[in-house]
């Protein structure tokens, strides 16, 4: 017969179960941490780029002429697009008349950037004033 020893060193086999169970609940809790910050960081990033397309729409409309094609009341569509296909960027221009002298007083510069991610359609807008510096 052979001597069960009492006082062995080591784990068994159920402690050393239990452990891996709760490092791979640990590490599949991080996973999913991690996947949260690298869809939020790559949204960030779309935001910025939709950002900056529609300030720099903004600066190109406002930098030229009052009387540029661009300015021309109603809806326009970007054709000169740097990321045509990504981002679409639109704007509308509304003119305001001055009561006194029938002239067009200001111009209303309302410019939207959209982008689809992850099946649904997101945008930013900006809106500014382009005043009549004519007399």
């Amino acid at each position: 017969m052979k001597k069960i020893a009492l006082n062995q060193k080591g784990f068994t086999i159920i402690e050393v179960t239990i452990t891996t169970f709760l490092l791979v609940v640990a590490f599949l809790g991080l996973l999913s941490l991690s996947v949260m910050a690298i869809k939020g960081n790559a949204f960030s990033k779309m935001m910025t780029t939709a950002t900056a397309l529609g300030n720099d729409k903004i600066e190109d409309l406002k930098a030229g002429a009052f009387t540029n094609v661009e300015l021309n009341s109603g809806s326009h569509t970007d054709t000169g697009n740097p990321f045509q296909g990504l981002y679409t960027r639109t704007w509308i221009i509304t003119d305001t008349i001055d009561a006194t002298s029938s002239r067009i007083a200001c111009k209303t510069i309302a410019v939207s950037v959209s982008w689809s991610w992850l099946g649904k359609t997101h945008n930013v807008s900006f809106n500014t004033l382009q005043a009549n510096q004519d007399e």
